[in-house]
């Protein structure tokens, strides 16, 4: 595939379709097994953050392989072709700006490890993070990636907690709602 693809799409499927990797290994009972995995470590964030205690910045994003709009918190992967040393701490900050528009003050980690986020021998993980919304909001514009389509908005907070108990969020976002409202003492 990659031999059909111009330079600039090679370089997505370089960042986020790394080659697999194969592992043989003996089981406890003395049998090989193999597994197909991601030899690399990803690693995303995702962060939780309330606007006076009544709304939720969300975004609306459209998923190609679903043909769907999902909504979730501000999320994605840690470190830019500009800054590959990125910090999670870091990511969370320009995650929530490039995708909310909204500038964060500062964040706290949810957990102390990050979390598998996939099944099997792969290597990507999540860091849940809380974020705490620099004032006065100065909202901006969106500063998305190419390929990237979706909207911000800020749901009111009962609104969220309602469509993450119905057809709502992904589990990730769920998840990281959960623990910031824990945060908050809610």
């Amino acid at each position: 595939l990659k031999r059909y693809l111009d330079e600039k799409q090679r370089a997505e499927v370089e960042r986020f379709c790394p080659k697999q990797l194969a592992r043989v290994w003996e089981t406890p009972d003395g049998k090989r097994a193999t597994h197909f995995g991601l030899p690399v470590m990803r690693n995303y964030t995702i962060v939780f953050s309330v606007i006076d205690n009544v709304y939720v910045p969300v975004t609306a994003q459209f998923r190609p392989n679903t043909k769907d709009i999902d909504l979730q918190l501000p999320s994605g992967a840690v470190g830019t072709k500009e800054n590959p040393n990125e910090t999670l701490e870091e990511s969370g900050f320009r995650e929530h700006r490039e995708e909310t528009g909204i500038t964060l003050e500062r964040v706290e980690r949810l957990r102390t490890m990050p979390t598998p986020i996939t099944v099997g021998h792969t290597g990507e993980q999540i860091s849940y993070l809380f974020g705490y919304v620099k004032e006065p909001i100065e909202a901006k514009g969106l500063d998305l990636e190419e390929g990237e389509f979706l909207k911000a908005m800020l749901v009111p907070l009962p609104d969220w907690l309602e469509l993450c108990e119905t057809k709502g969020p992904d589990s990730v976002s769920i998840a990281a709602t959960y623990m910031g409202l824990r945060r908050l003492g809610k």
